[in-house]
């Protein structure tokens, strides 16, 4: 009885341990697979974050491409409130280009080092017919052909500059300046900043 007993204790432990073995390799194995799958998991989490860096990349270059294409400068001043300056007036053609190099320069000098790159659009609209009596009132000018000849030479300065003649009427100046703003749906792809001063008014 005693042998019997002895050999059914060692039987009874070699089963246990049997036991236990096996739950031991079994949660091995389930404690392996979730580490396969939480390896494989992060591997597709990190595959997807590349993948989105490299789209926003894309589309943040992208953007930028798209504003920086063609950029330029528009520039609309109601000539009826401005207060030219009389040197450059009483040059007639000449002065008027003198004006819009100045404008343009000036304007230049804001963008910086994407000046070479930017084109500058400028209207000034007025009232010339009003505006040359009051000048001429205040003497500034002598004759209305003074002003004249000033408008035209800074209409032909530069293509993109224009001194427009919107003649008598109330607001009609600040009518045809809302009327050339770019549209709120303009192509992004233009830089409009508000530009607020004329670098050839005594102002400045």
């Amino acid at each position: 009885m005693t042998s019997e007993h002895g050999l059914s204790v060692v039987m009874s432990f070699a089963q246990r341990f049997q036991d236990l073995q096996q739950h031991r390799d079994s949660k091995d194995a389930l404690i392996t697979l979730d580490l396969t799958a939480a390896i494989e998991s992060r591997r597709e989490h990190q595959q997807q974050v590349q993948k989105y860096k490299q789209s926003y990349d894309w589309l943040r270059q992208e953007n930028e491409d798209l504003k920086n294409r063609n950029p330029y400068v528009l520039l609309l001043l109601d000539g009826d409130g401005l207060l030219f300056q009389e040197h450059w007036i009483k040059k007639g053609i000449e002065g008027g280009k003198a004006a819009a190099y100045a404008l343009r320069s000036a304007i230049y000098e804001q963008c910086g080092s994407r000046a070479d790159d930017v084109e500058v659009v400028a209207r000034v609209v007025a009232n010339l017919g009003g505006l040359s009596r009051a000048m001429q009132r205040d003497g500034c000018i002598d004759n209305a052909s003074e002003l004249k000849d000033f408008t035209l030479g800074f209409t032909q300065a530069k293509a993109s500059f224009d001194f427009v003649d919107v003649g008598y009427g109330k607001e009609r100046a600040d009518s045809k300046i809302k009327g050339s703003a770019p549209p709120p749906n303009v192509d992004q792809r233009a830089h409009v900043p508000d530009l607020c001063c004329s670098p050839f008014t005594n102002s400045t």
